[in-house]
């Protein structure tokens, strides 16, 4: 018997084709022109407590072959314009202060779960467009006077 590494080692026979799959390199997925810096303020606002959360995500615009791509930059490497958005405050109820603190014991319990559909079959039967519960206990085993 032929191992995989003896099957390595013989040469492609005339009709054969080996493909090898190309090492992807991270930095060739974003071959293009750098354009623009984005820099998003996020604003959100605690319904519980009516505090005022933001956080900022800076990230570069590149215009490669694929289309736009937006990278995650962690520092400025390029002298480029910077574009700042201003995204719509979001509203959360509860932040990270006051989860701590926050008593949900006024809330209803959660609703039960439902049965699934495989219980629901092993339970009932289709018999005519109605549904007919499935009779428990063992179903009797035809012997062979039964067959003839």
């Amino acid at each position: 018997m032929t191992t995989k590494s003896q099957l390595m080692r013989l040469p492609p026979s005339e009709g054969d084709f080996i493909q090898k799959p190309s090492p992807i390199n991270p930095t060739s997925l974003y071959i293009g022109a750098p354009v623009s810096y984005h820099v998003s303020h996020h604003t959100q606002i605690c319904k519980s407590c009516g505090s005022y959360h933001a956080h900022n995500h800076v990230s570069l615009r590149i215009l490669g072959g694929r289309g736009t791509i937006f990278r995650a930059v962690g520092r400025f490497e390029y002298n480029l314009p910077i574009i700042v958005h201003h995204n719509a405050p979001e509203y959360i109820p509860a932040c990270l202060t006051c989860a701590q603190h926050i008593n949900l014991s006024h809330l209803p319990p959660p609703p039960a779960m439902k049965e699934s559909p495989a219980a629901v079959r092993a339970k009932w039967r289709v018999e005519g467009g109605k549904l007919v519960p499935r009779e428990k206990g063992k179903k009797p085993t035809p012997t062979i006077q039964d067959l003839f």
